[in-house]
């Protein structure tokens, strides 16, 4: 603990079990007594609403020092606000997006925040209500609508949020959500400048919220596409997504024709694809039928609790495909980062051609982020949120090394940090020389929001810039850095 009680510490020998049946047992009697599960959780950051847009920069107070080459800007994605009207989302994933800026320039950090102007936000605040259906959140017809006006909404098309993440393609950036639409805004104002559409070049159920991009600037996505034999799992070039032209690569089957997983993200080397097809899938039965009876998407979601994950490993120029699998993947949901190695000259030696994982640190973590430069490409250290909810700071920082399976973290009590963004320092030369820039909110303090900077090689915290907003400031999922080379950031 250093002198402003903020915690940096190696955790490397940190064990944290929530598996056997007493405990187990003792977290359900509480949850039937109506008690708080995890007496240091705020769940409270994930339900605050935005009231009012902040569109005028607000200058924030520094506390101990901002390195002066920081320059640049760093936008945040995620839920904004529960409600509308007198109604109320019932999934997070259905909350209006709402964007994050803050300028960082000379030691100094502003800070804004606006919603992004998507079809189903502007139609639903017009009307005062939910009116599209959403992940988890369907809406109720208007009860003074005829007949034939009802009849007539099932057959629009569902929601165009992109509250997810921020990425930057070619000369552009967008918001995206685990959809087929993005929306590319102005990083200078946060203005929504224009909906993408990604069906109108292939016929895509959705795309992953998180593409890669390679080294010389090439950027692909995951998407799920509908072919006459069935859904295949798809890579798509979107290096011309600006000009509404979005390129197929390469596709695989899915494992089950009417049940294909549901894709969050997908990993990339210089020469291959690979794509992790989960056990979690959408029905399409269920999604025919949701159709009509206007249920949201969550309510196709369906888990195969007995079968494998596969791995896909597509290669670059032939597009042949390498397969993999590996068994009770159901049971592995506390989080832990894990390590898979595939055997690409023999994938198939094995009598069952099943891979284990190794455990890199038994902690949890979410989010994770690394040095933009490694990748793809072999490296050292991630960067993560704690996903360990019942730990006595349960917003913690964590930095893993993947190649000793040691790590470090940063926690300050009632304190919930951002997923770390890492920013290189200028003519770096060690993977992990830079800064860490993390979003915190307070427990309790809605409207406290600061920007912290932490050392990525050792994670002691560099300064922060504190601010204090005219409402509520909701925690997001995720984001990027824009360094002020770029003309328009």
């Amino acid at each position: 603990m250093n002198k402003r009680g903020r915690q940096v510490v190696d955790i490397a020998r940190y064990f944290h079990h929530l598996d056997n049946d007493a405990t187990i047992a003792a977290l359900e009697r509480r949850v039937e007594n109506g008690d708080s599960i995890f007496d240091n959780v705020d769940a409270g950051v994930w339900f605050r609403d935005c009231h009012t847009e902040v569109d005028q920069p607000v200058q924030g107070t520094v506390e101990g020092v901002i390195p002066s080459w920081i320059d640049g800007v760093l936008i945040r994605n995620g839920p904004g606000s529960w409600n509308v009207g007198e109604e109320s989302f019932d999934h997070l994933f259905d909350c209006s997006g709402l964007l994050h800026r803050f300028k960082i320039s000379s030691g100094l950090v502003t800070y804004q925040c606006k919603f992004i102007k998507s079809e189903s936000y502007i139609k639903n605040h017009a009307a005062r209500r939910i009116v599209v259906t959403g992940f988890g959140t369907r809406f109720v017809p208007d009860p003074c609508a005829s007949i034939f006006q009802r009849i007539a909404t099932l057959f629009k098309p569902g929601s165009d949020n992109t509250l997810v993440s921020v990425y930057p393609i070619q000369d552009q950036v967008y918001a995206l959500g685990d959809s087929n639409y993005m929306h590319r805004i102005d990083p200078a104002t946060l203005d929504t400048l224009e909906k993408m559409d990604l069906a109108r070049d292939v016929t895509i159920l959705h795309q992953t919220s998180h593409p890669l991009t390679t080294s010389d600037g090439e950027t692909f996505n995951l998407g799920v596409t509908l072919r006459p034999t069935g859904p295949r799992y798809c890579i798509l070039q979107l290096n011309d997504v600006a000009d509404h032209r979005v390129k197929l690569v390469t596709s695989v089957p899915v494992r089950w024709k009417f049940h294909p997983g549901y894709m969050h993200t997908f990993a990339m080397t210089p020469h291959y694809f690979i794509i992790v097809e989960q056990p979690l899938s959408i029905s399409v039965p269920r999604l025919i039928k949701n159709s009509v009876t206007n249920r949201p998407l969550a309510t196709c979601l369906k888990f195969f609790e007995k079968q494998s994950t596969i791995f896909h490993v597509l290669d670059k120029t032939t597009g042949s495909v390498n397969i993999h699998s590996t068994p009770r993947y159901a049971q592995m949901f506390r989080a832990r980062p894990l390590r898979f190695r595939l055997d690409l000259a023999s994938p198939r030696t094995a009598p069952t051609g099943k891979v284990r994982p190794s455990v890199i640190c038994d902690v949890g973590c979410e989010t994770p982020r690394m040095n933009g430069q490694h990748q793809g490409r072999p490296y050292t250290y991630f960067y993560a949120i704690s996903a360990d909810i019942d730990r006595d700071n349960p917003g913690t920082l964590i930095k893993v090394n993947v190649q000793n399976n040691t790590c470090k973290s940063w926690s300050q009590k009632d304190v919930y940090p951002s997923e770390p963004v890492f920013v290189a320092t200028p003519n770096a030369v060690k993977e992990d020389e830079g800064v860490l820039l993390s979003v915190l909110l307070w427990s309790h303090h809605p409207t406290r929001v600061s920007l912290l900077v932490l050392n990525a090689r050792t994670m002691q915290e560099l300064g922060r810039v504190n601010f204090t907003t005219p409402t509520p400031v909701p925690k997001c999922l995720h984001g990027w850095y824009f360094p002020h080379e770029r003309k328009d950031a």
